[in-house]
């Protein structure tokens, strides 16, 4: 395999960047790297283990195989099914809690759900406050949390191209925040900086992302985007979605307010978070018309824009994205790309390899690994 140096990249007029877990672990300083998706479960559990009852349970018992946040996603029906048969024992005690989760609980055991449906549901909400508690934004201020030697190698990309287009497979805000502060040394980040856009922003009511630098497309959700439900009754939901801030897209959603409005009690606060959703809720295609939910079509507008970007790519780079098997979706739609005869490279460490295979075995021959695979 050939392994190619920064300096001899050929991005062309329409790059797309992929970005994945291992991306911020490799452009942030040590002191500041943000749980991986292996350990964040552990972490939380070690550090908070009694503000998420049903993660400390799932990691203390053993229950699951792995413990990852990928496998817990994808399989998160099962092993609500495997939990269940602990049901009598786990407290699922959020009494101390302002979110008002025991509210749910309550509700589902008045309806005479199954014990592992109340699970599922729970364990569902801890997932995505928990990714709320890891990955806020407050750890990362300024051009001085990212490597040197990173920076200067992306640089090398942004300085051939005309434009970028990114797409961030994280929930967290590192992307966003290394290109602000570190490759245009500036501190605020909102719908008036015209060098990063996002590709939903106006979806939002900011309709100007014409003039743009960088494009960032964020298929699994972000932590500065609230979905707020409004629950008139039972079968008349009212969805809405804002960032956190409009005046500042670097503030994330805090994961204390996680849940009910103190002032509303019918309004429902979280985090626009998307896990491993079966492919038929991800499809473009497929999904009924007649299905009202902003967020499910804000994440298939943000999954129609990948596809879009990758079929019109000029060349495609991998960086600190393992592509898992979980993210078959995205594998899938590279098979459908039409001309093979992209330049893709690779650089997402010991994973660069298997990806590099992977890509030759569906037809794509312009496979470089960069740099050893180190961003």
């Amino acid at each position: 395999m050939v392994d190619v140096d920064w300096d001899y990249i050929y991005p062309g007029k329409k790059p797309v960047c992929m970005v994945g877990a291992g991306f911020q672990k490799a452009v942030l300083h040590e002191e500041l790297k943000l749980p991986s998706t292996e350990d964040i479960i552990e972490k939380t559990v070690e550090s908070q283990g009694e503000q998420f009852p049903i993660l400390s349970i799932l990691f203390d018992k053993k229950i699951s195989p792995r413990c990852d946040l990928n496998y817990i996603w994808k399989n998160i029906n099962r092993l609500s099914s495997l939990l269940a048969n602990y049901y009598s024992k786990i407290e699922l005690n959020y009494s101390l809690l302002n979110n008002k989760i025991i509210e749910v609980i309550n509700y589902y055991k008045k309806c005479n759900q199954p014990p592992h449906t109340i699970i599922w549901v729970v364990l569902g909400l801890e997932l995505k406050k928990m990714l709320a508690y890891q990955y806020n934004s407050t750890k990362i201020n300024g051009e001085s949390s990212f490597k040197k030697c990173a920076i200067g190698n992306l640089k090398e990309i942004i300085s051939k191209s005309e434009k970028i287009t990114w797409i961030s497979l994280n929930y967290d805000i590192v992307l966003e925040q290394m290109l602000v502060y570190a490759i245009y040394n500036q501190k605020k980040f909102n719908h008036s900086f015209g060098e990063v856009k996002y590709s939903f922003e106006q979806l939002f009511g900011n309709l100007n992302i014409v003039d743009f630098k960088h494009l960032i497309i964020k298929p699994h959700g972000s932590l500065n985007v609230v979905f707020k439900t409004e629950n008139q009754n039972s079968n008349d939901k009212i969805h809405s979605l804002c960032f956190k801030e409009d005046d500042d897209y670097f503030a994330t959603f805090d994961w204390n307010e996680f849940g009910y409005d103190k002032n509303n009690q019918n309004l429902e606060k979280r985090p626009w978070l998307i896990g491993y959703l079966p492919d038929e809720m991800k499809d473009e295609l497929n999904s009924r018309a007649c299905f009202s939910d902003l967020a499910h079509d804000l994440c298939k507008w943000n999954m129609a824009s990948t596809s879009f970007a990758l079929e019109y790519a000029s060349s495609i780079f991998i960086l600190g994205y393992s592509m898992p098997q979980e993210d078959e979706w995205i594998w899938a739609r590279f098979r459908n790309i039409r001309k093979k005869n992209k330049n893709i490279f690779v650089a997402s460490k010991c994973s660069s390899e298997r990806i590099v295979k992977e890509f030759k075995r569906n037809g794509f021959e312009n496979v470089n690994i960069i740099n050893d695979g180190k961003i």
